[in-house]
């Protein structure tokens, strides 16, 4: 399968799938998935690299992505719920 690797834009490092339209962004602040325009051409970056993958690469990413977004979610959520501020009773 043929993806194409930039290692710097404004979203961090970032992995695209040219048959899915859709992208990885990989930053300090988490990764990301993004859905790029029809017309999104990476080639026109001077720092991008095309590279083949092993077929099912890129949507592992992808799932590993959506499971560390919706599990990051479910911590916020479940931290919510715990008091965060003033002294615990003993």
């Amino acid at each position: 399968m043929r993806m194409f690797y930039l290692p710097e834009t404004p979203f961090g490092e970032f992995f695209y799938d040219p048959e899915s339209h859709q992208g990885v962004a990989i930053s300090e602040d988490g990764p990301v998935i993004l859905g790029m325009a029809q017309d999104y051409n990476p080639a026109t970056f001077s720092d991008n690299k095309e590279c083949d993958v092993a077929a099912g690469t890129f949507s592992d990413l992808v799932a590993a992505v959506s499971r560390y977004t919706s599990g990051e979610r479910d911590i916020r959520d479940i931290l919510s719920r715990f008091p965060r501020t003033g002294h615990a009773s003993r």
